[in-house]
Formats: structure tokens, sequence, C-alpha cells
């Protein structure tokens, strides 16, 4: 999953500034009990301050429970790239089909979630055994049966299932569709550990992958999309480039400082070759070829090493922006808009 690594901010930048007007029944629908902390919480939205804007909805949802919280909760947290919270507290607002906000701006929200099933894979897990408990990148997501079911934003991730008594399972897994199967079929210990071979248990719904040993083979994580280590290393190569081609300027100019002496000397510099008739120039002349050549070292060295360094850092912020923005709606009493969201 994946996204899921180290130097990850996210932002959200409003796309204009006016808001269009919905039906005229919204705009002339009665105030609810909500009214004043939704309305600072759209404010804050339009200034592209969703996080702030955020906590204003949950509070007017600890305060009254109104579905048009709930909603607003759900287009908050996907204006901050938070898909798996916003795909469930949309879910739940579109449940409450009785709402008369719910109803007259739920061709907005619908379209939201639409925007939401891009990202999302439903995992359905099989063959489990009952209390399993079930992790996702080392995160607890719950118990099987209640677990079998789960919403994860598209990638990569490793897969942990574990119960009393039975050889836990652990695997890689990709989801890169709408939705996935994954079989967790568990043995119990104590019988004959069987061969650590996956086996394709796949149906139409998608693709499905089963570790016939079901015991904790061990595998290679995915890669994260960026760590630490990874970016400190491209940036001391770019550092180091950096300073290289600055050292070079140095001896160019003890080169320069040679050659001015050499003319000092009474040395002349013909064709490319200084002709000098003072024994003491000899020694100058030999510094100066050193100075020059080292030079000349230091620009072009430092010049490749720093376009290493810089490449690394490119194709690594490359991987990690991939795949993270989006167009969002924004919803509102009487009014509508749209922003364009991701990590960056």
């Amino acid at each position: 999953m994946n996204t899921r690594t180290g130097f990850r901010g996210r932002a959200a930048v409003a796309l204009g500034g006016a808001a269009l007007v919905l039906a005229s029944a919204t705009a002339h629908a009665q105030s609810a009990p909500d009214d004043a902390l939704v309305q600072q919480g759209i404010a804050l939205r339009t200034q592209g301050r969703d996080a702030e804007a955020l906590a204003l909805f949950e509070q007017a949802n600890e305060q009254f429970h109104t579905p048009r919280a709930v909603a607003q909760i759900a287009l908050a947290e996907q204006a901050l790239g938070r898909w798996e919270r916003a795909d469930r507290h949309l879910r739940e607002a579109l449940a409450r089909a009785e709402d008369g906000w719910i109803t007259r701006n739920r061709a907005a929200l619908e379209g939201a979630l639409a925007q939401l099933q891009q990202r999302l894979c439903s995992l359905e897990l099989i063959d489990g055994v009952s209390g399993a408990r079930v992790r996702i990148d080392g995160r607890e997501v719950g118990t099987l049966p209640a677990a079998a079911t789960v919403r994860l934003v598209r990638g990569s991730y490793t897969l942990e299932v574990e119960a009393e008594g039975y050889y836990p399972v652990r695997r890689s897994i990709d989801l890169n569709g709408a939705s996935a199967r994954e079989s967790v079929e568990m043995r119990p210990r104590g019988s004959a550990q069987p061969s650590p071979v996956d086996v394709g248990t796949g149906d139409a719904r998608g693709p499905a992958r089963a570790n016939s040993s079901e015991t904790p083979v061990p595998r290679t994580p995915p890669p994260a999309e960026r760590t630490g280590g990874v970016a400190a290393g491209a940036v001391v190569l770019a550092a180091t480039g950096g300073l290289s081609m600055i050292a070079s300027s140095a001896f160019f100019v003890l080169r320069n400082n040679a050659e001015a002496e050499l003319r000092s000397l009474g040395c002349a510099l013909n064709e490319g070759f200084w002709e000098c008739t003072n024994p003491a120039a000899q020694g100058v002349h030999s510094n100066g070829n050193t100075m020059n050549a080292l030079g000349h070292v230091a620009l072009w060295g430092g010049l490749a090493v720093a376009s290493v360094g810089v490449t690394w850092i490119a194709l690594s912020a490359g991987r990690e922006a991939s795949a993270r923005t989006a167009m969002v709606p924004m919803v509102a009493p009487g009014l509508s808009g749209a922003a364009w969201v991701g990590r960056f």
C-alpha cells in the first residue's frame, strides 16, 4: 500500500474562487442545528484549509449527529487524500436515504464516491478461521469474519493473518483492480507442514492467491516508495557533486595565478605552449599543469556525481507523487464546488 513511507505531506488547492448554486430547493432548505459549524468549515475549505474544516465537521457530528456533517467529513477527508476514511464516511452518509439534505445532494455525493472507487480496492479474505486477527502492513484492521472485506487504496501490501493454534499467514499482495480475493486457509499447528508454494484460486471478480503452507514464509516486503536512507543518499550525492564543482573553480584560480607568475618571469605562451628561459619557471609551470588537471577532474567528476544524485531524487519523488491527485467535489447547503487535491 502503499503508499506508505516517509516524507509524506498532504495539500489541497482550491480550483477557482467561485461556487456554483445547486437546486433552488437546496438554497432555501431550512437551517439545521449544525449550520454554524458546517458553514464555518465550508468557508475554511474554500480557502484550502481542509484540515481545519475537517475538525469543525467532526465537532458538528459529535454534537448533532447529522448525515450532512458525516458527508462533509467525507469530502474533507477526500480533499486531504484520506481515501479509505472518506469512502467509509461517504457510504455512511449515503445510507441515510431519508435525510432531506442527502436526498438533495445525492448526485454530487455519489459523484465523489465514484471518484473514490477509482482509487480503492475491495479485498475479500476467504477460507480464514473465525476470530483470526488481520493486519495490513502491520496495521490491525479487525478479526474474521468481520474483517473479511477490507477497503484499501490500490497498491502493494503485506497481509498477515494470525489465530491461536494455527500457523500464521504472511504474504505480499498487489491490489490493482476494483476488487480482489485472497485465500487465507490456515493449518492447525502440529499438522504436517506443507511445502511453501503459492497456488492461484482466483475467480471472476479479481486476482487471488493462496499460500498452501500458510506458514510465515520469509518474503521481502514491497519496497517503500521513498525511505529516509534512499533520500539521504541521493541528497549526499547531489551535494558532493556540487561541492566538487565549486572546488574546481579554486583549482582554476590557482592555475591562473601560476600563469600570471610565468608571465612575470618573462615566459610567453606560444600556440598553447609556454616558452621560458628563466629556470625558476619550471616549478611554476609544473604547479600550473597540476592545478589545471585537478580543476577539470573536480568539474567533470562533480557534474557526473551531481547528475546521478539529482536524477535519483527526481525518480524517488516521481514514484511517490504518482496516482495521488484528484478532482474532488465540495458540497454545501445551496453551494457546490470542486478542488484539485492530492499528496505531494
